[in-house]
């Protein structure tokens, strides 16, 4: 056990700078996957707050068992506000 406490008591310095520099890297991560995230939010709520106009048509096809063909077309309806 003396030899332990030894081993820290004479390197004590280098430890400390590797814990920090373990540290920082952790932080630098930690702030990166916060902007990742920040603009993700960011997209999701523009994405939740546009106007939507969904358009739904039909047409019977001339078969004999007289199939449909459905078209649905997704429209975003962009505002445009002049200034």
């Amino acid at each position: 056990m003396e030899v332990f406490f030894n081993f820290f008591n004479q390197n004590s310095s280098t430890l400390s700078v590797i814990f920090t520099v373990i540290v920082a890297l952790c932080i630098f991560i930690y702030a990166f996957l916060t902007i990742i995230f920040v603009i993700e939010t960011r997209k999701m709520r523009n994405a939740q707050t546009e106007e939507l106009c969904v358009d739904v048509t039909y047409k019977p096809r001339n078969e004999w068992f007289k199939p449909i063909d459905i078209t649905i077309l997704h429209m975003i309806l962009v505002l445009i506000s002049c200034h």
